[in-house]
C-alpha cells in the first residue's frame, strides 16, 4: 500500500521520515489519517528500520488507508530500500 524512498542520511545515527500525501488520494480527514498512521508506524517500530537513511513515503495509487497494511510494509519496504541503496 506504500512506495518508500530512501537516501542515506548526514548524520548517521538516526533516521528522518517524510511523509508525502495527494490531494487525489481523497479529503482532508483521509489526507490525514495517512500521515497519522504512516507517522506511528515508523515511530513504533524505529528498532526494525536501518538507522542513518533519510525516508520518503507515500501511498501507492488507489490505496486504501490500511493500519495493518501499513505496519507490514514500512519496515520491510524500508529494508527493501536500504539493500537497494547500500549496492555498489
Amino acid at each position: 500500500v506504500l512506495v518508500l524512498f530512501t537516501l542515506p542520511s548526514a548524520q548517521a545515527d538516526t533516521s528522518r521520515l517524510g511523509v508525502t500525501i495527494p490531494r487525489r488520494v481523497g479529503n482532508a480527514v483521509t489526507r490525514n489519517r495517512w500521515k497519522r498512521w504512516i507517522r506511528e508506524s515508523f515511530r513504533t517500530q524505529q528498532n526494525a528500520i536501518p538507522q542513518g537513511y533519510d525516508y520518503l513515503v507515500r501511498p501507492k495509487k488507489g490505496a486504501e488507508p490500511n493500519w495493518e497494511a501499513i505496519q507490514r510494509s514500512v519496515p520491510r519496504l524500508a529494508n527493501k530500500a536500504v539493500k537497494r541503496v547500500s549496492k555498489p
